[in-house]
């Protein structure tokens, strides 16, 4: 079992040197401290002989195999709302799931895991929520819930209060990873792109080390920018890619109300292992129940990974857009187009573009009026063929705007009062 230790500071490096200073008063200018007696002081760093350094490759060397190694920093990044949060979730349960072999393919090192939760803490029960409903057991896991935002954008930071809160929990049973979601929330006002990174890179190595764990960094994408149109490193100084152990990239590839709902995992750097690879990740929707306002509380949550094959897909065969989709995006355009139609947003994030967007509701009418209502059955009443002809196009219209988003014609983000977006790329 992994004890912790303790990493020499400021105040170790100070008391050695002032020790070293009154060894050499006592044993005369020039004498090397802990010589005079013939015997060695403990020092600060040790040399170690070639011979006695050895590596086996059946040791256990990673939590993920070939993704996640057992110690150092890494970081799960993308846009906002990418799902890397869910995937960073999904990763935690199955390290702390003994019962599960495998993340993906990969052969996972079980252990107790930690989560700092630093953002959107109330919305973070729901997807516990939905884990102890989906996954038998859930409850007993090793997996440690801390809803709090250290700071680890100063030099005097929280870390000493983190690992003393965690030994307190888990006593000797120290975790085996450490995910810090996210990180920009935890900078206490800093800056990412000075200071304030390298400290939290020098903070986060720091709770890691004592641990003899990995402490694992959600992040976001850096903005696309004119001279940058297509933002591919994490946000902020340098100093943090530089330190990673493992860089692993989340692009949304799919989304809407509907679904699908999908991301690509592209592993940017898992140091000793191949990169540059994409993984496929694949969410679900949970319902959790209705409120007490009638309506249905979903959250999503992490279902498939998908891997890279050898093997070349057989090209697909061309198909003719559907009916339903050609009208969608005709009356997209017709709203777009008329007086008063767009409103300009800023999109995925507070450093996201800005756009010309539309209300999905105006959309909506104009589809509900254009749809044609389907042939009123024999039996029916005139309330019966209303409902019948609502749920239809409300069917063709949910189905429209997946298709739209899946296939690029259209993106969509939903606004903090409930409001639904959509912009052409």
């Amino acid at each position: 079992m992994k004890q912790t230790h303790h990493t020499p500071g400021a105040d170790d490096v100070e008391g050695a040197t002032k020790r070293a200073e009154r060894e050499t008063k006592r044993n005369g200018k020039g004498a090397r401290p802990g010589g005079g007696n013939g015997t060695k002081s403990k020092l600060q760093f040790q040399l170690i002989k070639v011979k006695d350094i050895h590596y086996d490759p059946m040791d256990d060397h990673w939590l993920v195999d070939g993704l996640l190694p057992v110690t150092g920093l890494a970081a799960i990044w993308g846009k906002y709302k990418s799902y890397k949060s869910f995937i960073a979730l999904d990763i935690a349960v199955a390290i702390a799931d003994r019962r599960r072999e495998m993340w993906g393919d990969r052969a996972l090192l079980h252990g107790s895991v930690v989560y700092v939760v630093a953002e959107d803490m109330h919305g973070f029960d729901a997807r516990i929520e939905a884990y102890r409903r989906e996954r038998p057991g859930f409850d007993d896991l090793p997996l440690y819930i801390i809803k709090a935002r250290p700071n680890f954008g100063a030099v005097a930071s929280d870390r000493e209060a983190l690992i003393e809160a965690i030994n307190e929990e888990l006593g000797d049973g120290a975790p085996v990873a450490i995910f810090l979601d996210t990180l920009a929330r935890m900078l206490n006002g800093e800056g990412e792109n000075d200071s304030g990174m390298q400290n939290f890179v020098n903070n986060a190595e720091y709770v890691a080390e004592a641990f003899q764990c990995l402490a694992v960094a959600v992040h976001h994408e850096s903005a696309a920018t004119e001279a940058n149109p297509a933002a591919d490193k994490p946000r902020g100084h340098t100093s943090l890619p530089g330190a990673l152990v493992a860089s692993l990239h989340v692009i949304k590839t799919s989304d809407g109300i509907a679904g699908p709902w999908t991301a690509d995992i592209i592993v940017i750097g898992a140091k000793n292992s191949a990169t540059g690879f994409a993984l496929k990740a694949g969410m679900k929707r949970i319902d959790l129940g209705e409120n007490r306002r009638g309506r249905m509380e979903t959250i999503l949550m992490l279902d498939t990974i998908e891997w890279p094959t050898s093997e070349t897909a057989a090209p697909k065969a061309t198909r003719k857009a559907p009916e339903s989709l050609t009208q969608f995006m005709s009356c997209f355009r017709y709203v777009r187009d008329g007086a008063g139609g767009t409103e300009r947003r800023q999109v995925r994030g507070h450093n996201g573009p800005w756009v010309d967007t539309v209300d999905s509701a105006r959309v909506r009418e104009v589809f509900f009026q254009r749809y044609a209502n389907r042939t009123r059955l024999y039996d029916e009443d005139d309330d019966k063929a209303r409902k019948r002809a609502s749920d239809a196009k409300a069917k063709a219209f949910d189905r429209a705007i997946a298709s739209a988003v899946k296939t690029e014609r259209l993106f969509t983000e939903a606004s903090a009062d409930g409001r639904v977006f959509l912009w052409s790329a």
